[in-house]
């Protein structure tokens, strides 16, 4: 009986977690999914994420959770061109990007976890950007940009691992899939 409260008080805490998310993003004033969607004909990007047991690795090699951030944009450029210091940071973020930000949500991964997802796009949305929160990421691998059209036509793979991510169902706006598929030329740093 324990163990069934425990586990209902952490799905209760998920959704608070939720939430409490979506009102502070809704607060600075960048839209949540839902909005997005109800704004004009949606699409949809379907995309796998793959978590592997080294995800996010500590300086042991034991695989962390790791924040994963998803960001529906207008354009790429200010996206692309921002340092890692703005991302996972909600004003940082609104400033840098400015009208090109239409929308973000954040996810969590433990080591070894899958998600598949269904991300809505409006039209005005050309491009999903993703970032992983690395504790010691890569220079190049944190963070990757697809257009919509594209994606929409090939479902977005993506593998996370202990401080890059790897693509290997579609190429990365400005990347091959040599760039991105393997690991071999990926350092922590």
């Amino acid at each position: 009986m324990f163990c069934s409260i425990f586990l209902a008080a952490c799905g209760t805490l998920r959704t608070t977690t939720d939430k409490v998310a979506q009102i502070a993003l809704d607060a600075v004033g960048v839209n949540t999914s839902q909005k997005s969607a109800a704004n004009g004909s949606a699409r949809t990007i379907r995309m796998h994420l793959d978590a592997s047991r080294n995800l996010n690795a500590d300086d042991n090699g034991n695989g962390l959770s790791a924040i994963v951030r998803l960001y529906k944009l207008k354009d790429i450029n200010t996206f692309l061109a921002a340092p890692h210091s703005v991302f996972g940071h909600i004003e940082r973020e609104k400033e840098s990007f400015g009208a090109d930000l239409m929308d973000v949500r954040e996810l969590t991964l433990a080591p070894g976890q899958r998600l598949d997802l269904a991300e809505k796009m409006t039209d005005e949305m050309a491009y999903l950007g993703v970032v992983t929160l690395f504790r010691s990421p890569d220079r190049k691998r944190w963070r990757f940009a697809f257009g919509v059209a594209a994606a929409e036509a090939t479902d977005i793979t993506l593998g996370l691992h202990a401080c890059a991510m790897t693509a290997t169902s579609m190429a990365p706006s400005g990347m091959t899939l040599n760039d991105t598929a393997l690991l071999s030329s990926v350092k922590c740093n």
